[in-house]
C-alpha cells in the first residue's frame, strides 16, 4: 500500500498538492484533513480479512483502471477541471491496488478508497449556493427561538440587531462546516455500526437535520452571550470556541443516544 502511495505521489504530485492546499486553504473544507486518517481506519479494521483473501494480480482490470485514471488526470488537466483531477487520483489508486493484489481486495477495500471522495472540497459555485440556503434556515430557525425566550432583537436580512452591538451572519457562519462535517462523520458511522445499506442511508440523511439543528443552536447561543454577556462574545475567539462546543455537544449526544439505543434493543 505504502508503494501505491509513493507511485501516486511520484505520477500526480502537482495535483495532490494542489489538493491538499484546497483542503488546508478553502472556506468549510477543513473536514477533508480527517478523511485519509478514517480510510486508513477503515483499513485497519479490515486487516484480518485482508489476511484471508488470497492475493492475486489483476492486470487486465487493473491496468484499464490506472489507464482511465490518468486518461481522465491528462484531460481534466488540460481543460483546467481541479475536481475531476482529484476523481482520476481515486481512480488511478483503485487501479494500482487491483495491478498488485487483486480483485478480490479491491473488493474488500472499496469503501476506505471510495470515501477518499470526501477529501475534495465543494465546488466553490454550489458551495456558495448550499451556504445561502443553510444559512437562511438556520438564521429563520434561530430568530424564532429567540423570540421564544423573550431576546430584544431586530432582523434585517443577515444582520441581527441587539441592543448592544449588531450581528452580520456572514458565509462562514452559514452553518455549512458543520453540514459537511456531519455528513462525513455520519457516512463514516454509518458504515462501521450499520449493516444494511436503508439503515445506512438513514444514518446519512439523519446528518442533515443534525446539522441545522446544531447550526441553529449555536447561532442562538452565540446571540444569548452576545446579550447577556457582552459584544465580546460575539469576536473570533469566544466564536471559534463556541462553536467546536457546540458541534463536539450535539455529535456525544446523538453518538451516545444511539450507542446506548443499540445496547439496549441488543439486551
Amino acid at each position: 500500500m505504502l508503494f501505491i502511495l509513493v507511485v501516486l505521489v511520484l505520477f500526480c504530485v502537482s495535483t495532490v498538492g494542489d489538493l491538499l492546499g484546497a483542503v488546508l486553504r478553502r472556506e468549510g473544507s477543513s473536514h477533508g484533513v480527517f478523511v485519509p486518517l478514517l480510510s486508513m481506519f477503515f483499513l485497519w479494521r479490515k486487516k484480518t480479512d485482508l489476511k484471508a483473501i488470497r492475493v492475486g494480480y489483476g492486470a487486465i482490470p487493473g491496468l484499464a483502471l490506472v489507464a482511465a485514471g490518468f486518461l481522465a488526470l491528462f484531460l481534466s488537466k488540460t481543460y483546467g477541471s481541479f475536481y475531476a483531477e482529484c476523481f482520476s487520483l481515486i481512480v488511478v489508486l483503485a487501479g494500482s491496488i487491483t495491478v498488485f493484489f487483486g480483485t478480490g481486495v479491491l473488493r474488500e477495500v472499496w469503501f476506505p478508497i471510495f470515501f477518499l471522495v470526501f477529501m475534495i472540497p465543494v465546488p466553490k459555485e454550489i458551495y456558495g449556493v448550499m451556504a445561502d440556503w443553510v444559512r437562511a434556515g438556520t438564521i429563520e430557525t434561530s430568530a424564532n427561538v429567540l423570540r421564544l425566550v423573550g431576546v430584544p432583537f431586530s432582523r434585517q436580512g443577515l444582520m441581527i440587531h441587539l441592543p448592544n452591538t449588531v450581528l452580520a451572519i456572514n458565509i462562514a457562519c452559514s452553518g455549512m462546516r458543520y453540514l459537511l462535517s456531519y455528513f462525513v462523520f455520519g457516512m463514516a458511522y454509518s458504515y462501521l455500526y450499520r449493516e444494511s445499506m436503508g439503515q445506512r442511508i438513514l444514518v446519512v440523511a439523519l446528518t442533515i437535520p443534525i446539522s441545522l439543528l446544531a447550526s441553529t443552536l449555536r447561532l442562538t447561543v452565540i446571540v444569548l452571550l452576545t446579550y447577556h454577556v457582552g459584544a465580546h462574545m460575539a469576536e473570533y475567539r469566544p466564536h471559534v470556541i463556541t462553536s467546536w462546543l457546540v458541534f463536539v455537544s450535539v455529535l456525544v449526544f446523538f453518538v451516545g443516544g444511539d450507542r446506548w439505543l443499540t445496547r439496549k434493543r441488543a439486551v
